[in-house]
């Protein structure tokens, strides 16, 4: 990572207390560079490293869009199938004008489902259960046609997650376990981090060096939003998707990278970035902001984590693209 004004904008920012510590990791073709920035707890002399974990937080959803992928690749699933095909039988999503819901509209955020459902205390998502998830569903009325507008929704993600985790008779953790991380050697990704690692995650911080003990935990929509992961595991996340790394899901990771919405944003889960070829996402967690991002000839990516919840979208897009502009957001 050779840009000087993207490193100065990072120690200031450290210096201004906006982070504590942040690691980059820049993939060009297949040379890999590790940079540290700060320290991790203030005054501790300690930086993140490769294994340290991290809240991938909405990262989580590139996932679901990769087993969409690999699904859809094996022909088990098809992009237009409607969701309800996949619900229980008591358990049914309104339509809009008749057009149903389908998995394509559930990955790329054109649903019409609202961020969080509505009707559920949010404050209390980490107590959204399965059956809150079916109940939510039952009571949900569209206010548009699917396909109509881009909405993010985390709702949707973990709503397109369960279903196919009831469709194909097991649960999502699982699923992500055997279609993904096997598949990519990928040993450091949790959705529930386990007891002997959690020394290693790095403490989260707000803005100002103020500690918190926060984590994102959406309950059942746990798809949409609560793994926790290392830059090591990531790297070799985004490798696999620039086609750096060949295995047995490479062909069903290919298929998320297309755009497949009318406003030429989406892929499957990955967002694209206005007039280049670049697909990429970040998350917000309760004390980590993390981005990944790859371009599509497959020579350039980047995964980059901080250990404090204030923005590193441009810092991650300057990373990948050195004309983009820096500007902070939190």
């Amino acid at each position: 990572m050779n840009d000087p004004l993207l490193t100065e904008h990072i120690n200031e920012n450290i210096i201004n207390g906006n982070y504590n510590s942040i690691i980059i990791a820049s993939i060009d073709d297949n040379a890999t560079n590790i940079h540290t920035f700060g320290e991790m707890i203030q005054g501790s002399d300690n930086k993140p490293n490769i294994d340290t974990f991290f809240e991938m937080s909405s990262i989580s959803k590139t996932f679901l869009g990769s087993l969409v992928g690999v699904l859809v690749e094996r022909g088990q699933i098809k992009l237009s199938d409607p969701i309800n095909n996949y619900l229980p039988k008591n358990v049914k999503i309104s339509s809009f004008n008749d057009k149903e819901i389908t998995i394509l509209n559930l990955i790329t955020h054109f649903s019409g489902l609202p961020y969080m459902p509505e009707d559920y205390d949010v404050e209390n998502i980490s107590q959204y259960s399965i059956d809150d998830l079916w109940n939510s569903i039952n009571n949900f009325k569209p206010s548009r046609e699917a396909g109509e507008k881009w909405e993010y929704s985390t709702f949707g993600a973990g709503l397109l997650a369960q279903a196919l985790a009831y469709h194909f008779d097991t649960n999502y953790q699982a699923m992500i376990e055997e279609e993904i991380l096997t598949p990519l050697n990928m040993t450091q990704t949790y959705l529930t981090l386990p007891e002997d690692k959690k020394h290693l995650f790095a403490q989260g911080h707000l803005p100002g060096n103020i500690q918190t003990s926060a984590l994102v935990n959406h309950g059942a929509l746990y798809a949409g939003g609560s793994m926790i992961t290392t830059t090591r595991d990531m790297i070799k996340y985004i490798k696999a998707h620039m086609g750096l790394v060949k295995s047995e899901i490479s062909d069903g990771l290919m298929l998320t990278h297309p755009l497949y919405t009318t406003n030429d944003n989406m892929g499957l889960a990955w967002e694209n970035t206005p007039d280049s070829n670049n697909r990429n996402h970040y998350g917000t967690g309760g004390g980590h902001r993390a981005y990944i991002g790859f371009n599509k000839n497959g020579n350039k990516g980047v995964v980059a984590f901080t250990n404090t919840k204030f923005g590193i979208i441009d810092i991650g897009h300057r990373a990948l693209n050195p004309n983009h502009p820096l500007k902070e957001n939190d």
